[in-house]
């Protein structure tokens, strides 16, 4: 049980006696419950700083984008703010028509739940589904604390609803990018041995057998199918080694980010594709591995999109750090693209970016104007 309910129940006690000077320190983890918190501190501020009426009151409990309620022992509502309305749809002007145990989608969640609020001394904490005003089932989770009036006992309970519906959208959203992504490179792997190693293969194959059909007398022709093969033989070496980079440089197991983006750089400038202008701070710092390996395929996307989509002659790569996060430019000198358009591009590699990032809690901006290429911008907390 978080004990920081406790500490906002005694918050709204102290708020309904008066006090508004009583506060709630957050918590190292600054996550939701602290946003709520954080709320709640500045309403007693205004509180204090203002003379309060039961309507100023309520513009600020139906402003909170969660659904707060109070509901008395049988589950009937005393009062539940706008977001609650929104959600279930009852009428604003009489909350005692709306009984939150009415609202549960299967009778063994709410068995559990009342179970759980008879038994519980602190906060109850429960995930589950309810009905919204749309006969609809939603992920929700509830919690919801006792409410003591001094001499009288328990006269009810106070708590939260917070809709997960997006929650839920947002982690199927990753998964499926993932799996899209998984499966990508599963087919440009697939690809790049049947069109590389594999051709190179068939081609040994072909000199070997007809070496062994002939006679070692025939001279010219015998030593003229030995340097194909050799040759083939070293062609599928530079292709094995070329697979093997992609799927996971060596550099970049061994000498780490910076010096394995310099070697992807000129491993492309020779083969003639683009030309790149590196710039790598000197107190760049070392990361961990598997940021190491996000920033890099998403450098190495970057690239791959300006040379297919970008029809670009030039790279610009920066990259930055100071005590707290990480800044990467990526710059190209391509066709670039409509980004009021953006929506229409996601396809290029763009989701990937965005998840690649997003998983590390950083941020990505894209500009592009057509025919002046196309940047990304990286900011990635440490």
């Amino acid at each position: 049980m978080d004990p920081r309910f406790l500490k906002i129940n005694e918050l709204f006690i102290n708020y309904s006696q008066g006090n508004f000077d009583y506060r709630v320190d957050l918590s190292p983890e600054l996550d939701d419950i602290d946003a709520f918190i954080s709320n709640i501190n500045m309403l007693g501020e205004e509180l204090k700083a203002t003379t309060i009426s039961k309507n100023y009151f309520n513009n600020i409990f139906n402003s909170v984008s969660d659904i707060i309620f109070i509901m008395e022992k049988n589950g009937k509502m005393r009062d539940i703010n706008s977001a609650g309305y929104a959600l279930f749809g009852y009428c604003p002007a009489k909350p005692d028509e709306m009984n939150i145990f009415d609202l549960f989608q299967n009778k063994d969640g709410l068995t559990v739940f009342q179970k759980q609020l008879l038994q519980s001394h602190s906060v109850v904490n429960m995930r589950t589904k309810l009905k919204d005003k749309n006969g609809k089932a939603i992920e929700c989770m509830i919690s919801a604390n006792k409410m003591e009036d001094k001499g009288v006992g328990m006269v009810g309970y106070q708590g939260i609803i917070k809709d997960m519906t997006k929650e839920k959208e947002t982690e199927n959203l990753v998964i499926r990018t993932i799996v899209d992504t998984q499966e990508q490179e599963r087919e440009r792997f697939a690809r790049d041995l049947h069109d590389s190693l594999g051709q190179q293969l068939s081609g040994i194959k072909f000199f070997l057998a007809t070496l062994k059909k002939m006679d070692l007398s025939s001279g010219k022709k015998h030593d003229e199918l030995l340097s194909k093969s050799e040759a083939a033989i070293n062609n599928a070496a530079v292709d094995l080694r070329s697979i093997c980079f992609n799927l996971m440089p060596r550099a970049l197991e061994n000498f780490g980010l910076s010096h394995a983006i310099t070697e992807l750089c000129r491993k492309m400038e020779a083969e003639g594709s683009l030309s790149f202008i590196i710039s790598i701070s000197k107190n760049f710092p070392p990361l961990n591995k598997p940021l190491e390996i996000a920033i890099f395929r998403i450098v190495q996307e970057f690239i791959n999109n300006s040379i297919k989509h970008g029809k670009a002659s030039e790279v610009k790569i920066t990259m930055k750090s100071s005590s707290e996060i990480l800044n990467i430019t990526l710059q190209d000198n391509g066709v670039g693209f409509d980004s009021t358009s953006l929506n229409k591009f996601e396809g290029m590699g763009l989701k990937n970016v965005r998840s690649r990032v997003g998983s590390y809690n950083g941020d990505v901006k894209i500009e592009s104007v057509v025919n002046r290429g196309t940047r990304y911008y990286l900011k990635i907390p440490l």
